[in-house]
């Protein structure tokens, strides 16, 4: 009875574990609205903070098809020390 109820269980266990619904996303690039001036880029299209580095913006659209994008900000002139192991494998 306990082999059973354990194959009953894993095997439920298993079946949740499906995917449903799979959805498919569809990328397609198209040109920014922006101008170097400078060392920067500007245009209506580009995010820009004169104040603050900018990086690692990420859109993602919600269920009532608005778009938003998360972003990462450093403020601009603040020192900070960053050490980053590089390793290579070369096998």
């Amino acid at each position: 009875m306990k082999q059973l109820l354990y194959c009953l269980c894993l095997t439920l266990f298993f079946l949740s574990c499906v995917e449903h619904n799979k959805k498919t996303i569809k990328v397609k690039a198209v040109p920014i609205n922006g101008k170097i001036v400078g060392d920067i880029i500007s245009g209506p299209s580009v995010l820009n903070d004169p104040d603050r580095f900018v990086w690692g913006g990420s859109v993602i659209k919600d269920d009532e098809n608005r778009y938003h994008m998360l972003y990462s900000t450093w403020e601009y002139g603040a020192s900070f020390n960053v050490h980053i192991p590089l390793e290579m494998n070369t096998k």
